[in-house]
This record gives structure tokens, sequence and C-alpha cells, in this order.
């Protein structure tokens, strides 16, 4: 009888101990969860207010459930939860965070917003003074991760769903990333278009704290990137019920500043592009000029280097069936220092095109049925053989006495007759034989464009 006599004890001794050790922590879980209160309705003073109906602390945990949270700001936006589950790894660290039935109410500019599910890990903030108030600071504020889903949204010029958002590695000096997948919004301005929206938004290397932190406190927007900047938006489309009426199936932006700030990269790059007439009247036009739908794609890169002010870009469009169209230009002494967070100034801008000089530039165009579907559309609206059209045109650059007047004019009138005969590619070049600044050439166009071929060394090129 003794072990047993003992073992009973001992479970009992044990339990004992357990329950006035888990009271223990359970009483000292509400002192800190009611002094977690206390320092958030401090911060929100006066205006604001925090409530809940019920909280159950689970001392063991660090955790806590709230029912029925209401949390007002100090500018009126009213946020409510049906309930919040927290995990805190102690002062100023929560290491999970889950709501649900979220809402928020924000003034008659604002809107208001839901999301069934708020989800939170690893969130840091700066820890109150003992009873002092609990302050959210952007610039001190960091987390791994929060994800919000099924979001909806209204306000007084927009509304719109969301599958969900992400937002991850978010502080000061951090590169971020922010992802927001199955976005829609109601279009009232377009005809034809109801609605518009997207697949897919994903940013990634920016640091949204530190911008964050400079709205807040209206100072200058640092640097939001030391490496590169890469943005990436999927399957955006605009439909009219269920047909899509445009569809641009991959869009990515990139940029890259050098380690000094003297230099700087930008790409831009759509991929599976579709255009369709959206009136039926547009889509009988089109079809009389053979086109049911468009399909292409575009990319661009640009380059800037602060010394010398050398800017560089070249974009490129490839329309499916009709050929590919490229343009490049080449600047120099280009300074928008100035005009970097500032409003478009008149005299700025024409300072600036007074002393941007025109290094080079061209234009080039590959003809993939373009030429070809010109003289078919004509054909068909004045009843004449594509041939004798093509032989019309070859006549009139023959007879075009402008070519005359250019230092390359037979060079040039060649390159545009064997366009028209079999396609090919055309191109246009300028190389300035003298400096010339921006200004001049904008000016040259618009009063004497004979004299700016002249003057910005026009060349045109067949093969």
């Amino acid at each position: 009888m003794k072990k047993p006599v003992i073992a009973v004890v001992a479970v009992v001794a044990v339990a004992a101990v357990a329950g006035g050790g888990y009271g223990w922590a359970r009483h000292q879980g509400q002192v800190a969860l009611e002094q977690a209160t206390q320092g958030i309705r401090a911060g929100l003073a006066p205006n604001g207010s925090f409530t809940y109906a019920s909280a159950d602390v689970h001392p063991f945990q660090h955790a806590a459930d709230l029912s029925t949270v209401a949390l007002r700001a100090t500018d009126g936006t009213l946020l409510t939860a049906d309930h919040v589950t927290i995990v805190s790894d102690g002062d100023g660290r929560i290491s999970n965070l889950h709501a649900s039935g979220l809402r928020i109410k924000g003034t008659a500019q604002d809107g208001s917003a839901t999301a069934a599910t708020f989800d939170g890990k690893d969130i840091s903030f700066q820890p109150p003074v003992a009873g002092g108030p609990i302050k959210i600071d952007p610039a001190v504020m960091t987390f791994a991760g929060i994800t919000l889903r099924d979001l909806a949204f209204t306000g007084p010029a927009s509304s719109g769903k969301l599958a969900s958002l992400e937002i991850d590695d978010y502080g000061a000096g951090r590169p971020s990333s922010f992802v927001m997948e199955g976005f829609s919004t109601p279009v009232a301005a377009l005809e034809h278009i109801d609605h518009a929206g997207f697949d897919s938004f994903r940013t990634f290397g920016i640091d949204f704290a530190s911008a964050i932190d400079a709205v807040e406190h209206n100072t200058k927007m640092p640097q939001l990137s030391s490496g590169e900047v890469r943005v990436e938006l999927d399957g955006l489309y605009g439909a009219e019920g269920a047909d899509k009426h445009f569809v641009i199936r991959k869009s990515v932006m990139s940029g890259k500043q050098g380690a000094d700030g003297t230099s700087s990269v930008a790409k831009l790059e759509l991929a599976g592009v579709y255009i369709e007439p959206m009136a039926s009247a547009r889509r009988v036009e089109f079809a009389e000029l053979g086109l049911h739908k468009l399909t292409g794609s575009f990319s661009a890169t640009a380059s800037y280097q602060l010394a010398g002010g050398k800017f560089e870009m070249s974009p490129l469009l490839e329309v499916d069936g009709f050929g590919t169209l490229s343009f490049g230009l080449k600047l120099a002494h280009l300074d928008a220092s100035g005009l970097v967070g500032a409003k478009p100034d008149p005299a700025a801008l024409l300072a600036l095109a007074r002393n941007t000089q025109v290094v080079s530039g061209y234009v080039s165009l590959v003809d993939a049925g373009l030429v070809d579907w010109a003289l078919t559309t004509a054909s068909r609206k004045l009843g004449m053989p594509k041939d004798q059209l093509r032989a019309q045109a070859i006549d009139q650059a023959r007879q075009n006495t402008n070519f005359d007047a250019l230092p390359d004019g037979e060079l040039m009138r060649a390159a545009v007759i064997a366009f028209i005969t079999h396609g090919g590619k055309i191109g246009i070049a300028m190389h300035p034989p003298a400096p010339i600044n921006l200004l001049d050439v904008i000016q040259a166009g618009q009063n004497d464009p004979m004299n700016l071929v002249n003057q910005v060394g026009l060349s045109v090129t067949g093969s």
C-alpha cells in the first residue's frame, strides 16, 4: 500500500503545484494584457479608443484571445474584428497575430474596407516605457510578413476586391516585397468595359518602411533601394462581362542604381499584349481593314549617367503579322535634378531643352506584313489591283522633289522604293554634324522640317 499512496500523493502534489503555477501565470498574463490595453488606450488618447468584449489568456503560450475588438484611431477611423489571437515573445515583440472578420471604416474621404483574415509574423515595435502609451512608428517597426485575404474596399471614387495582399520583410533599410493577387474593380468611365483587374502584382527591393515614414513625417523621400527594384504585373485586363477586350499577359519593370548613385538603368517589358475592338461598330470597321485583334509585345530600356548628363533610351514595339518598330535616342548634358520632386515649371523645362544636346537617334521598321496589309486594304477600298497601287506608290517616290534637296536624297529615295517594293527593313538615323540642342530640334521640326534634315544629319537606309 505504501508505494501506491506515495504515488497518489505525489501526483496530487504535482497537480496542486502546477495548478497554483498556472493560476499565478494566468494572473500575470491578465495583468500584462491589461497593461498592454492601457498602453494602447494611452497611445490613442484623447480622441481614440480600444475595447474588446472578452479575453482568454494562455500564459504558458504567451498568448491571448480577444473577441469583438474595436479600435478607433485618432483620425476617426474605426477598426473592428470578430476575433484576435496574439502570441507575444515579450516587450515590443509579437511572434504571431491572427484576426478574423476584419472591418475598417474611415472618413467619408477614406471609405471602408473588409478582410476575412489578417495574419502577421514576427512583428516588433518600440516597447513603451512602463505605464506609458504604445505608439507604432513606421521608422522602427518591423515584421517578417503580414497577409490579408478576401479583401473588399469602397471609396468615394472607386471600389474593388482583392483575393490576397502580402508584405514580407518590412523595416527601414530593408528591401521589402509586396504582392497582390486576384484584383478586380468596376469601371464606369469606359464604353464597353465594365470591369478591369489583374491576376497578380509584385514588387521587390523597395524600402516601403522608409517611404511610409517620409510620408508620415512630411520629410524628403529617401533612396528607396540600394540594389535592383523589380515590379511584375501579370494578367492585366479590361473586360465587358466575360469578354476580355484587352490583355497584357505579363509586364515587368525593373530599375537599378549604381552604388555611388551617379548612374541608373531602367527596363520595361510587356509580353502577350492582346487588343480587340470593343464596340460592335468598331468591330465592323476593323473587319473591313482586315483586323479582328492585335497581338504583340513591347520593351524599352533607358539609362542615365550623371557625369556628362548622358541619357539613352531604346523602345521596341512588335505587332504580330505587321512588323517591328524600334527607336533609339542619345542625349548629353541632360540635368533633370532640378525637376525631381518639383511641380512642372515651364521655365525649368525650357532651360532643360535648351541645355540638352542631341547626340544621335534612329527609327527602324522591319516589315512582317505591314506593306502587304496596307496595299490589300487600299485595294479593297479603291477597287484597284494591289500591283497597280504598288506601282503608283513607287512612281510617287520617284517624282518626289523633296529628295532632290537633300545631300543623300537619291539614297533615301532608293531605300523608300525598295521598302515599298519588297518590304524588308527601312531605317532613319540622325547624327548631327555639329552640336545641336533639343530645343532647336523641336523648333526646327515645327517651322522648317527640310532644314532640320540637314541640321541633324538625317539618313535613310533600306535592306
